[in-house]
């Protein structure tokens, strides 16, 4: 990556964010069979809903992954530098989390840190209740 382009989310960020519910659109995405990296750019493109479909899951940035859980699911949380080093900060935490060498690191964990946040919103798929069908 250089320096003039924004760090896309990992593929388990991208599934994390798919099951807590990203739908804005984007560019990249992760074909979910090969776990391989995909984008759409040229001039006749545009962002797409690629969390729509089965076999595939959104890429955006890890900054604007970061925007729709502040704007979407009002999650407080932000990024500083602190004496050389990177910190973030995320509500409900204990404090600051510091000691990163780069501004991508701090952003991709409190990315991951969000994640969990929301996965405590909602059950994995193995410990969702079941319904029976002919309920008794």
């Amino acid at each position: 990556m250089n320096d003039l382009q924004l760090q896309l989310v990992t593929f388990g960020q991208a599934k994390r964010l798919k099951a807590a519910g990203f739908n804005w659109p984007c560019f990249d995405y992760y074909n979910a069979n090969t776990q391989q990296l995909r984008w759409q750019k040229s001039t006749a493109d545009f962002p797409h809903y690629h969390n729509r479909r089965d076999d595939s899951f959104s890429a955006p940035s890890v900054a604007l992954a970061l925007k729709w859980a502040r704007d979407v699911k009002g999650i407080y949380c932000g990024i500083t530098s602190i004496m050389q080093h990177y910190a973030f900060f995320l509500e409900g935490h204990d404090g600051w989390c510091i000691g990163f060498d780069n501004h991508d690191s701090a952003e991709s964990a409190l990315l991951d840190a969000v994640l969990g946040e929301l996965e405590k919103d909602f059950p994995a798929a193995d410990e969702r209740p079941v319904i029976p069908a002919n309920p008794e």
